[in-house]
């Protein structure tokens, strides 16, 4: 069990780091305009996601569960093939009011009294990144389609191929001289890539490997959407949980002044570099458990959790390693700013801590998800960060003089008290029901 996680742990790791590489690059790129663009195409970028790209992901979530055990617990594969075009369907009815709200954002920000040379840049980012939206739920539904048949070195193949194809086109729509046409060539970057992402999944579904389970187009998909839905709803609320809650924390940052939030940027930098590394546990836990339900074997499905949490230490350490051990070569090289230095060093400790439970929070939500308990991960999160970790944040940092250690410090207890939930969850599991919800849910 431990060999077959690993194998699809790396895979995984590779295709989110890949992924993550285009938004990198494209606030670099926006960085050589200036700081009003730079500043516009970060905003808008977590715009997106707080607004639109959570509710959609996590409505995806609903085939970790589904595909992952139809895939081993169906005679007819073709049954995980019906799960893909039925997610697809719902993602894109999900995404009808995240439109409606973006062609209006500009008016909402400008209600509230934005910068309306920000709103402008902001308008023009959405308009585009309005087109990533369709390529992009179907490549994330494709991911998962394959994932769920142990394929997962797709994925990873595609955004080996897609990340430079993208950093090139932003390189010649936002930097180069000759070519650039500035701003808004780092939104068409973004759609351009997810466009191609998407083709070339699925080509390699149609001519590799993974049509064994698709069994071509059917009205079918507009039919049956009670499965997609439960477990999407609960998916959405886990994806947007912890999302907002790190928005909260990045609105407060600012007050605290620019060393302070400067070394923030560096910690967030950081923790999503290493995140990676716990995304790619949390999927195997979901393929792995998920897999075991489907094929009625209880005690390799709580085999497979048991082994993800493991491989969640593992993660945390080498993200410990990565963090901790290299504290003042990543202070020197993000910043030449002493006090931001400084801050960065001493606040590091607290970053390798939040790393060890932000991992096993991460595998503990993979084990829900392949179970199909996404409900219990939003109550689970909600109490982590909404009950502790954003209420203790706002008074360590605001009311005390910690500030941003403070912030850190309170989102640390938050994922201390999610940590002891899951393990008390997964203590109390019965795993033998689990294999029967499993059936119902696929006779459903």
């Amino acid at each position: 069990e431990l060999k077959a996680i690993f194998k699809l742990t790396v895979p995984n790791v590779l295709t989110y780091f890949f992924t993550s590489l285009l938004p990198i690059w494209t606030n670099y790129s926006l960085g050589q305009l200036g700081a009003l663009e730079l500043g516009a195409g970060a905003f808008s970028h977590t715009l997106c996601s707080l607004t639109g790209l959570c509710f959609i992901f996590g409505m995806a979530t609903a085939l970790d569960t589904l595909c992952s055990q139809a895939f081993t617990g169906s005679e007819d594969k073709k049954i995980v093939g019906l799960y893909l075009q039925r997610g697809i369907v719902v993602c894109f009815l999900t995404f009808i009011p995240i439109s409606i709200l973006w062609l209006n954002i500009g008016g909402i920000l400008l209600y509230f009294g934005s910068d309306p040379a920000l709103v402008d840049l902001v308008r023009v980012y959405i308009k585009w990144r309005l087109l990533s939206v369709p390529p992009t739920i179907i490549f994330e539904c494709l991911k998962k389609f394959l994932q769920a048949q142990g394929i997962v070195k797709a994925p990873s193949y595609i955004m080996i191929i897609s990340a430079p194809v993208g950093v090139i086109i932003n390189y010649f729509l936002v930097i180069n001289p000759s070519t650039a046409i500035g701003f808004e060539g780092a939104p068409i970057t973004i759609a351009i890539t997810m466009w191609f992402s998407m083709t070339i999944c699925i080509m390699y579904i149609a001519f590799i490997d993974g049509k064994q389970a698709w069994g071509g187009f059917t009205s079918m998909a507009f039919t049956g959407w009670s499965p997609i839905i439960k477990l999407g709803v609960g998916g959405m609320m886990m994806t947007s949980i912890e999302w907002w809650a790190f928005g909260a924390m990045t609105l407060v940052v600012p007050s605290f002044g620019a060393a302070q939030l400067a070394a923030h940027s560096v910690l967030v930098t950081l923790d999503n570099l290493c995140y990676m590394l716990h995304l790619g546990v949390s999927i195997s836990a979901s393929i792995r458990v998920g897999n075991h339900l489907g094929s009625r074997l209880p005690n390799k499905a709580k085999l497979a959790a048991l082994c993800s949490y493991f491989f969640s230490i593992c993660t945390a350490v080498v993200a410990s390693i990565i963090m901790g051990g290299f504290a003042s070569f990543w202070a020197h090289t993000f910043s030449k700013d002493q006090e931001v230095i400084s801050i960065i060093i001493r606040l590091m400790p607290i970053g390798v801590v939040y790393q060890l439970f932000s991992s096993f929070n991460a595998a503990s939500g993979g084990i829900l998800r392949g179970e199909g308990r996404q409900f219990l991960g939003a109550i689970v999160l909600l109490a982590g960060f909404y009950v502790v970790a954003i209420p203790l944040s706002l008074y360590l940092g605001l009311a005390t003089p910690l500030n941003l250690f403070g912030v850190w410090i309170g989102f640390v207890c938050g994922l201390i008290l999610s940590s002891a939930l899951y393990i008390y969850s997964f203590m109390k599991t019965d795993w033998d029901m689990e294999v029967q919800n499993t059936i119902d849910r696929l006779e459903e």
